[in-house]
C-alpha cells in the first residue's frame, strides 16, 4: 500500500481533534468568565457594605458624642438624650459585630485581610477594645440623671471621638477599601491572562475552525471590562472607577485653573424606605435615582455609586453657580420621580454636599463635600450645602425644600 494512502484519512481526524481542544477551550473560557464575573460582583457587594458599615460607626460615635454634649449643657433634656444615646450605642454595636463576624442575614463576610484583624485586635491600636471601651463610656453616662460637663465618662467620649476612635475608624474605612483594591487587582490580572488566551483562540478560531467564534469571545470581554468598572444593580460606574475617574478631573482642572464640581449624594431616610416597602422596592428606588441621575446630568459629567445609598457626581469646568444649578435640578427631579412596588407609590429625597475646586488631593476634596452632606442631612435633608475653595473665594451657599 502507498503511504499516503495511510495519511490521506488521518486529515478529517486532525481537524476534529482540533476542533474539539478548541472547544474544550472556549467551554473553559466560558466558565472561567462567568466564576470570575461572580466573584467581582461579589466582591464589590461586599466591600460596599463593609465600607458603609464601618463608614457609619464613625458618624455614630459623633452623634453620640454630640448628644452628650448637649445633655451636659442642657440643650437637650437628659432623660431624651439618653434614650437616642442608648439607641446609638445598640445600633454601634451591632454594626461592630457585624463587621467583625459577618451578617449572614445581609450578606455581610467579615474581611479576613490581616492588616484589618491587626487594626481591630493588635496591640498597637485595639480598635474593637477602643469601641468597647466608647459604647461603656457612652451607657455610663447615660445613666447619670443629671449629666454636667465635667463628667469623666463626657471627657472620655469627646477624647475617643476626635482623636483616637475618630483615626482608628478612618483607618478601618481606609483599609477595608485598600483590601477590596488589592482583591479586585488580582482579579485583573486573572482578567489579563484570560484576555490573552481569548486572544490566542480568537487567532487559531480564524485560521483553523470558523469566524463566528470572534463575536461571542469579544462579547464576554467586553462583559468583563463593564463589570470591572460598572455598579452591578444601577449600571453606573462602580466605587473605583468613579475615584479613578474623578482623580484625572481634578488633575486635569489644577493644570488648567478651571474649576469643577465634585458632589457626594445620600439618600434620605433610606433606611425607613426597606423598612416599610422591603428591600427590593429599595433596589428600585435605587434604580430610579440612578435613572434619573443619568437623564439630568450633561455631556462630560460623570456619576458613580459610591456604595449602598451614597452616589458622587463629577462635573468638569463647572463653577459654583453651575454645580448648583445641576445639583438643585437633580435633587428636584428625583423629588418629583416616583416609582411603584406592590402597588404602594415610593417617594424619596437626597441631600447633597457639594464642592466647587480648582484641584487638590482626592481624598481632601471628598471630606469636604462629606462634611457639606453632612450639614445638608442635620440641616433637614433634601437640600444642596455647598462652598467653594475655587478662584475667587465664594461663601458658602445653601439650597433646600421641605424635607420627605
Amino acid at each position: 500500500m502507498p503511504a499516503t494512502a495511510g495519511v490521506t484519512p488521518s486529515a478529517p481526524w486532525a481537524t476534529t481533534i482540533t476542533y474539539m481542544v478548541a472547544l474544550l477551550v472556549i467551554a473553559s473560557i466560558s466558565v472561567t468568565s462567568h466564576l470570575l464575573t461572580n466573584r467581582i460582583v461579589a466582591r464589590q457587594s461586599t466591600t460596599a457594605l463593609l465600607v458603609n458599615t464601618a463608614g457609619r460607626q464613625r458618624m455614630l460615635s459623633q452623634r453620640i458624642t454630640r448628644l452628650a454634649q448637649q445633655s451636659a449643657d442642657g440643650t437637650l433634656a437628659p432623660t431624651a438624650a439618653a434614650a437616642q444615646i442608648l439607641a446609638l450605642t445598640a445600633r454601634m454595636e451591632t454594626a461592630q459585630h457585624q463587621l467583625i463576624d459577618g451578617d449572614t442575614a445581609i450578606g455581610l463576610k467579615g474581611s479576613d485581610a490581616p492588616q484589618i484583624h491587626d487594626l481591630y485586635f493588635g496591640s498597637k491600636v485595639h480598635l474593637q477594645q477602643q469601641v468597647l471601651d466608647f459604647l461603656a463610656h457612652a451607657r455610663a453616662f447615660a445613666a447619670q440623671p443629671s449629666p454636667n460637663l465635667s463628667d469623666p465618662h463626657l471627657h472620655a467620649m469627646v477624647t475617643a471621638a476626635d482623636t483616637s476612635l475618630l483615626d482608628g475608624l478612618d483607618a478601618a474605612v481606609a483599609l477595608y477599601q485598600s483590601a477590596s483594591e488589592h482583591d479586585i487587582r488580582h482579579l485583573e490580572h486573572l482578567m489579563n491572562t484570560l484576555t490573552a488566551l481569548m486572544l490566542l483562540v480568537l487567532i487559531l478560531e480564524a485560521l483553523l475552525i470558523y469566524r463566528p467564534l470572534f463575536n461571542r469571545l469579544t462579547s464576554a470581554i467586553s462583559l468583563l471590562l463593564k463589570v470591572s468598572t460598572t455598579d452591578f444593580m444601577t449600571g453606573l460606574l462602580n466605587r473605583r472607577a468613579f475615584l479613578a475617574a474623578a482623580e484625572r478631573e481634578l488633575a486635569m482642572s489644577s493644570r488648567s485653573h478651571v474649576p469643577c464640581c465634585l458632589l457626594l449624594i445620600d439618600l434620605d431616610s433610606f433606611k425607613n424606605v426597606n423598612d416599610t416597602y422591603g428591600h427590593p422596592a429599595g433596589d428600585l428606588v435605587l434604580q430610579n435615582f440612578a435613572a434619573v441621575a443619568h437623564k439630568s446630568r450633561r455631556d462630560g459629567d460623570l456619576v458613580g455609586r459610591m456604595g449602598g445609598e451614597e452616589f458622587a457626581l463629577i462635573l468638569p469646568a463647572t463653577d459654583l453657580d453651575g454645580g448648583i444649578q445641576v445639583a438643585e435640578r437633580l435633587r428636584v427631579a428625583f423629588a418629583e420621580s416616583r416609582v411603584t412596588s406592590n402597588g404602594r407609590t415610593i417617594a424619596a429625597t437626597i441631600s447633597t454636599g457639594m464642592l466647587c475646586t480648582t484641584g487638590g488631593s482626592l481624598t481632601e476634596c471628598i471630606a469636604h463635600a462629606d462634611r457639606l452632606l453632612y450639614q445638608a442631612k442635620h440641616s433637614g435633608r433634601n437640600r444642596v450645602e455647598a462652598a467653594s475653595t475655587a478662584a475667587p473665594a465664594r461663601p458658602l451657599t445653601s439650597t433646600h425644600a421641605g424635607a420627605h
